[in-house]
C-alpha cells in the first residue's frame, strides 16, 4: 500500500510539473514495483494518470492557460485511434510490448538529452512553426496546416495511449514546443487536458 502511494505521488508530481511523463513512469513503476504484467499495469496507470491530468487541466483552465479548441481537436484525433492501439496491445505478446515500451523510453531519454544539449542554439526556425499563436489574443491563428498538425499529434497520442497505457504527454509536449509558438505553461496545461480526455476515453474503450 505504501509503495503504491509513493509511486502515485511521484508520478503525479512529474505529470503536474511537465505535462508529460506520468504514464511512461507509472507503467514501469507498476511492473517493477508491484510485479504486474504490462497488460495489467496499463489500464491502472491510465486511470491514475488521467485523473491526475484532469486536476492539472482544471487548474490550467482557472489560469486561462488551456488552448481548449486545440485540445479538443487533439482529443478527437486521439479517441478515433485509441481502440486500435488497445486491440494491438492485446494481440502482441508480453515480451514484444515490454520491448516496445523500452524503446519508447529510450527515445524519450534521447530527446531530452539532445534538447538539453542544444538549448543554447536559439529558437526554432519560424518555418517549422505550423501553428502560430496570435500575441494579441493568445489564441491559435487557424489554418489547415494547424488543424492537420494538431490532429496528427492527437492521433499519435491516442494510439500510444491504447497500446502502452501511457498518457501521451511525451508526444504532445515536444511536438507543440517544436511546431508551435505556444508558451511552455500553455503547452503543459493543454497537454494535461488532452491526456485527461484521451485517457478516460481509453479506459472506457
Amino acid at each position: 500500500m505504501l509503495i503504491s502511494l509513493a509511486l502515485g505521488v511521484f508520478v503525479g508530481a512529474v505529470l503536474g510539473l511537465t505535462g508529460a511523463g506520468g504514464g511512461i513512469l507509472a507503467v514501469p513503476a507498476l511492473v517493477v514495483g508491484l510485479g504486474w504484467s504490462l497488460q495489467q499495469a496499463a489500464p491502472v496507470a491510465l486511470i491514475a494518470v488521467a485523473g491526475g491530468a484532469a486536476v492539472g487541466a482544471a487548474e490550467g483552465f482557472r489560469r486561462k492557460l488551456v488552448r481548449y479548441k486545440a485540445a479538443l481537436l487533439m482529443t478527437v484525433g486521439g479517441m478515433s485511434v485509441t481502440s486500435l492501439g488497445i486491440r494491438m496491445a492485446h494481440a502482441l505478446p508480453q515480451r514484444a510490448l515490454l520491448a516496445l515500451f523500452a524503446a519508447v523510453m529510450l527515445l524519450v531519454a534521447r530527446r531530452l538529452f539532445l534538447q538539453t544539449r542544444n538549448a543554447a542554439n536559439g529558437p526554432v526556425d519560424d518555418a517549422l512553426r505550423m501553428g502560430q499563436i496570435d500575441p494579441s489574443s493568445g489564441r491559435f491563428v487557424w489554418s489547415w496546416r494547424t488543424a492537420a498538425l494538431l490532429g496528427f499529434i492527437g492521433a499519435l497520442t491516442g494510439f500510444m495511449t491504447g497500446l502502452l497505457g501511457v498518457g501521451g504527454g511525451f508526444v504532445i509536449v515536444p511536438m507543440l514546443r517544436r511546431f508551435t509558438n505556444m508558451s511552455m505553461h500553455a503547452i503543459v496545461a493543454t497537454s494535461l487536458m488532452v491526456i485527461a480526455l484521451v485517457g478516460f476515453g481509453g479506459v472506457v474503450a
